[in-house]
This record gives structure tokens, sequence and C-alpha cells, in this order.
């Protein structure tokens, strides 16, 4: 398994600021393929609607997941074949989970034509609404046959378990 860096955001702002930036990149993306599916048809009219969402569907994915919760942790299990651990981007905010991956393209060659083009470059998006909070930085990630897991504590057990430590520190010294 390949250990994934988990990127903790320090601050909502930002946190929107790069959400803000991600939505205009996707919208762009899939307003070119739009274009590109138009330019296909011959500028069929009445058809940019249906364009539009088939563009939507070569461009973003959204994988399939699983998100589950312990006592103490919240997991998380996302499938993303074929995508190598270098392209995974995990970014953690104390309620939300967001997985992020830019897939190429498949390698073309002059002589061939292309009958099924689902191998295109697409995007696979996915952020989490935590059913907890979690401490940030008790995040890891990991991704390995093609499965990313992630595994976060909960805030609550990693602060409880420091008062306990704490108490348990005073008692021995006492």
């Amino acid at each position: 398994m390949s250990q994934i860096p988990v990127k903790m955001v320090t601050s909502t702002n930002a946190a929107l600021h790069r959400l803000r930036q991600l939505m205009k990149t996707v919208h762009e993306e899939v307003e070119r393929r739009a274009y590109d599916l138009s330019l296909q048809k011959d500028w069929k009219s009445g058809r940019e609607l249906e364009d539009w969402v088939e563009a939507e569907r070569q461009v973003l994915s959204c994988p399939p997941s699983e998100l589950r919760e312990s006592m103490d942790e919240i997991g998380i299990k996302a499938a993303v074949p074929g995508v190598d651990a270098k392209t995974l981007q995990v970014d953690v905010l104390p309620n939300s989970i967001t997985i992020e991956v830019k897939v190429g393209k498949a390698e073309e060659r002059n002589d061939e034509n292309i009958h099924c083009p689902e191998f295109g470059e697409r995007r696979l998006l996915r952020q989490f609404a935590l059913p907890a909070r979690i401490d940030p930085q008790e995040v890891t990630a990991m991704l390995g046959d093609g499965v990313l897991h992630i595994v976060a504590r909960k805030a609550s057990v990693t602060g409880s378990a420091i008062l306990k430590k704490a108490e348990t520190s005073k008692r021995a010294t006492a």
C-alpha cells in the first residue's frame, strides 16, 4: 500500500477559495468539452443541454465510496482504480474530507480510430460531510489495489485521550 499525503486545511477562507477555484476550473473543462461535442454534431440546434450533460459525465466522476464510523474514528473507502498515488489529493477539515484526482488521457496512436473514448481526461472528486468532528492532524490515507483507505480519529476521542493521559500522570506523580 502507498501512503498518500494528507493536506490539513488550516483556514475555512482558504478552503472556500480553493473550492471556488476548483469549481471554476471544472466548469471551464465541462464548457470546453460541451463545445467540442457540439462541433462533432455540426452545431445541431436544441442539443445544447444534452451536450452539456454528456460533457459533465465525461469530465467529472464521483468514485463509489463507503463512510463508516466507530466509537473513536471515521473511515472512508473510495474506489479509485488505475489512479497513481502521486496524483491523489486528500484535503481535511474538522468536519469534512475531500478526495480529488485528475486522471490523464489514455495513450493515443495515430493509426487507430477510437470508437468508445471512455479513458479520456476526467476528474475524480468527492467530498464527505463527516458525522462527527475529527482531528485533522490524526488522519492517514493509504492506496492499495485501487482502493483509497482514509482513517481519521474523532476530535473528542483525541481530546479525551489527552485528558486521561494527563490524569494518569498526575496520579503517578502524587
